[in-house]
């Protein structure tokens, strides 16, 4: 891992300051939009479907002393070869003049390209010096690879050598350095990389994962080969698993868990040794999900079949470990182990990260830790709908207080598309002043950047570094599926530059113990409080009488296969007939005043999720026709020049261009008041919305004595 030193440190980013009240807390959070943020560096990727930014590393490459960025492309195509894949290097600069680099216009520094069509090369990359000489070499995984009419998965190896010497490398035509080539046909050789001294020597050593490879006695369990690094290059550039052993080789315990998915290590334990940490997230009857601890050594066994013990998720289809890393974030001197637990196929509400204080608990041989309140030391959860924060774990020092701090990256993920970008967050340790629990959707971690467009998948590769020699630590994030016009899934990463003080702007929180209002609670109270059903009583009893008509818009962004129109209204998968909130969500969606999900298979309506002040605001002055509801082309050419009252809230940014007719209409007429942040994305709380119906009520008194 990267470490950063730069004098100017950020004192209190989150502090926690009580009031003499015990109903509520003074908090100060950060808030950015990538969008928006002055302080980004852009690189686009030049290829449609390409995905550039599903992988990143970081090291210096031309050995100038500035960081350089790594950037995998698994999808590119090169020539006549479809899904070969690339790398590409792109030098970090002190003076960095260049903010905006578009790889359609601008070749990068340095280039690899895969071999066959299909090898998916760069799917993975990692940085170390595997050869001992104090050069960064580079490590690529090509987890497809092709060889001999079997897919055996590929790590190809440059060594670090003088910029001047180099070339860009097209794998078809040259040889890398080193080529560790894998065993059998699907085991996925090279889906994890992972840089470590487990064999304590000094020269870095290199650990493979294979997810789907076969152990003696398990089938398709997973398996994780170490080769160790050597003072001087190995003799031979070829290295093949069908030919001879690796230096140590780590076995599964169960089928199908896919063991090696995630390496991480470090000094878990305080002993002076490197430990280290397996994932298996689809371990378990429900792919609940385990990682496996392995004490350290002086020298492992040839084969290692037992790890020493093992933390085990409970959720069902939880996938905990699909993530892990490995930093000392209580600053004890002991490393801890970030986990995370990324649900793509189980309940999303579910998806956290999790953090384990190093120490003795990982040295008791055969001890099964569950993940679980009193077990783990931090936990960060609640999702925001579709960013899931398990995606991404990093510890790394970003403020520049010597502390490891949390980074979490949770892209938006949909079924099949994304209605949200994705997320990161960063919740700094302070001192070690550090909670068991923090919650995303009550803003409780310290900052949190905002991605650019719906289904970028923001957040699912991010590196720490340093790109422009400033001592400040920065951080770069891939976007894997962003588009560019016509470029569908082109890919992009954005470096967001270090700052004295974290990215976006500030906003002091009362922590109030009022409750966040649900999607179906919502709904019946502005059905009850504004009278809809008696005001609009003409158009719902024409509605019932003509439903194939009056449904047929929301029926065409619909993908609910069991929608019923006649009989009992069936428009939702998880609305049903004698539920709390059917009615009134019918009645909501008769008027065109609420949609499911429609990015989610079956386009649910989620009533018992929480709905933001935003959406909140918007379905209230809708519903009393206070505002009226536009299509984007319809507001013409100056959609992003739309002023604001808050500085939170900007139509420039892709999600919020509809935000400010209804916000400036809301404090124009009283019934928000101005101020610095609104806070548009966030669950409103119970006081919150009175507020909003109050408001909107006395605007509605108002205007009817004006216009007797």
């Amino acid at each position: 891992m990267n470490k950063f030193k730069y004098s100017s440190i950020l004192a209190v980013v989150c502090a926690i300051v009580l009031d003499s009240s015990p109903a509520f807390a003074l908090r100060t959070v950060f808030e950015a939009y990538v969008e928006t943020d002055s302080s980004k560096v852009e690189i686009s990727g030049r290829e449609a479907g390409a995905q550039f930014g599903a992988s990143l590393a970081s090291g210096d490459f031309n050995h100038d002393g500035v960081d350089d960025l790594v950037v995998g492309a698994p999808f590119s195509s090169t020539g006549l070869r479809e899904w070969n894949g690339a790398v590409y290097i792109i030098y970090g600069d002190s003076e960095l003049k260049e903010r905006d680099i578009d790889l359609a216009n601008l070749e990068p520094d340095f280039s690899y390209y895969g071999h066959h069509s299909g090898d998916q090369f760069g799917s993975t990359v990692e940085v170390g010096d595997y050869n001992g000489d104090g050069y960064d070499d580079i490590a690529i995984g090509a987890y497809n690879a092709y060889e001999s009419r079997e897919r055996i998965g590929k790590v190809y190896i440059m060594y670090g050598q003088d910029v001047s010497s180099r070339q860009n490398r097209d794998f078809s035509i040259g040889e890398p350095d080193l080529l560790i080539s894998g065993h059998s046909d699907g085991d996925g050789f090279g889906l994890a990389l992972s840089t470590l001294d487990i064999n304590n020597d000094n020269v870095d050593d290199l650990l493979v994962g294979a997810p789907f490879a076969s152990s003696p006695e398990v089938d398709r369990s997973g398996v994780v080969y170490a080769f160790y690094g050597q003072k001087e290059a190995m003799s031979t550039p070829v290295y093949s698993l069908k030919e001879k052993l690796a230096d140590v080789t780590f076995y599964g315990q169960v089928e199908g868990e896919r063991f090696g998915s995630k390496i991480a290590g470090g000094d878990l334990i305080g002993n002076g040794l490197t430990d280290f940490a397996v994932s298996a997230y689809a371990s378990g009857e429900e792919q609940e999900g385990r990682v496996y601890i392995y004490r350290g050594l002086d020298r492992f066994l040839r084969s290692v079949r037992k790890p020493t013990n093992v933390i085990e998720g409970l959720s069902s289809k939880g996938w905990f470990g699909f993530d892990l890393d490995v930093g000392d974030i209580n600053g004890d001197g002991v490393d801890d182990l970030a986990v995370g637990s990324f649900p793509y196929k189980g309940a999303r509400y579910e998806a956290h990260a999790s953090v384990f204080f190093g120490g003795a608990r990982f040295n008791h041989k055969g001890a099964v830790i569950k993940n679980e309140k009193g077990s783990y030391n931090i936990v960060v959860k609640d999702p925001i709908q579709e960013a899931l924060p398990g995606g991404r774990v990093m510890m790394e020092d970003m403020n520049g207080d010597g502390k490891e701090d949390l980074i979490l990256g949770a892209p938006g993920i949909g079924s099949p598309l994304s209605s949200q970008a994705g997320d990161v967050y960063v919740l700094y340790s302070h001192n070690g002043e550090l909670r068991e629990s923090y919650s995303i959707e009550h803003e409780e971690i310290s900052s949190v950047i905002h991605g650019e467009k719906a289904d970028d998948w923001f957040g699912f590769a991010i590196e720490a570094l340093d790109f422009n020699a400033d001592g400040k630590a920065d951080l770069a994030v891939g976007s894997r599926y962003a588009d560019r016009g016509n470029g569908i899934n082109s890919g992009k990463v954005h470096i967001l530059l270090g700052q004295d003080r974290p990215h976006g702007i500030s906003k002091t929180l009362n922590d109030s113990e009022d409750r966040v209002v649900t999607r179906g609670e919502f709904i019946k109270k502005v059905i009850e409080d504004f009278d809809i059903r008696e005001k609009k009583s003409d158009f719902i009893e024409s509605c019932n009488q003509f439903r194939e008509f009056c449904f047929f818009n929301f029926s065409t962004v619909s993908t609910f296969d069991g929608m019923q129109l006649e009989g009992d209204l069936q428009l939702y998968p998880d609305v049903n007939p004698g539920d709390e909130f059917y009615e009134e969500i019918n009645v909501a969606t008769m008027l065109g005043l609420t949609n499911g999900f429609t990015g989610i298979k079956n386009t649910p309506f989620r009533p018992d999720e929480k709905i933001s002040r935003m959406q909140a605001l918007k379905v209230i002055l809708a519903a009393n026709e206070l505002v009226k509801p536009m299509h984007k082309f319809e507001l013409g050419d100056n959609v992003e020049g739309q002023p604001s009252y808050f500085e939170d809230i900007s139509a420039k940014i892709d999600h919020m261009w509809w935000y400010p007719r209804y916000i400036n209409f809301a404090v124009n007429e009283g019934i928000v008041k101005d101020g610095k942040y609104f806070r548009p994305d966030v669950g409103i709380a119970l006081g919150e919305l009175e507020m909003l119906i109050k408001g909107t009520l006395l605007t509605l008194e108002r205007n009817a004595k004006i216009q007797s």
